[in-house]
């Protein structure tokens, strides 16, 4: 049975432990348990729409607390930087089935050479996953990945199926990205001898701003 964790306190020497310690394969924090032999191409539509393309939300980082008073502390290390004061803009509108219905607020895109990385992420300190899309011209793979306190030997996934639109494939750097993502992949745990399967979704809107 897998231990979630609830309570911020526990949630923070647990990720402490995953960013510093060996408990976690360096595997395990990338993305190479993850599988994706469909082949998909992008759909563009250039009057994909929601609300949240032209709306503006922030939070600050989870381990973060500003307190009434105007001050804040670090729930990890206690320590607070000038970045930690910085309210993050919410680039994704996603929810996640994985480990329960959760929201992931941010997505990062990072465009090298031809190839476009965009990571989904949020929900710490409960919920630490992220989804990978890679795109390459009008193709894209996608890749997920999640950690546990204690890390099942053979724990892997597979994407189902996949679709990805976007208002244009004319990706350039510090331009805004607008898209709509509909992800099913399986989680699967061997167990017994057996391998136990578990299907999840993560669907919503990005809107990040291309780096």
């Amino acid at each position: 049975m897998k231990y979630y964790i609830v309570k911020r306190s526990c949630a923070a020497m647990f990720f402490l432990v995953l960013l510093c310690g060996p408990t976690f394969g360096r595997d395990f924090q990338t993305y190479t348990h993850s599988t994706d032999t469909l082949e998909s191409r992008i759909k563009v539509d250039d009057s994909l729409h929601s609300p949240f393309f032209t709306t503006s939300e922030t939070s600050y980082p989870w381990h973060i607390i500003r307190h009434d008073d105007g001050s804040f502390e670090d729930t990890l290390d206690g320590t607070v930087s000038r970045r930690d004061m910085i309210p993050l803009e919410h680039t994704a509108q996603c929810i996640s089935t994985h480990q329960g219905n959760h929201q992931m607020d941010f997505c990062h895109a990072r465009l090298s050479g031809n190839t476009l990385k965009l990571e989904i992420y949020g929900g710490l300190p409960a919920f630490a996953s992220s989804l990978m899309i890679e795109i390459n011209g009008s193709q894209f793979k996608c890749f997920f990945r999640a950690a546990y306190p204690v890390q099942t030997p053979g724990l892997r996934w597979n994407i189902l199926s996949k679709e990805l639109v976007v208002k244009t494939l004319d990706f350039k750097k510090g331009s805004r990205m607008p898209a709509k993502i509909n992800v099913t992949f399986e989680e699967i745990t061997p167990r017994n001898g057996k391998e136990l399967k578990e299907q999840y979704e993560i669907v919503g809107y990005i809107k990040p701003v291309i780096q």
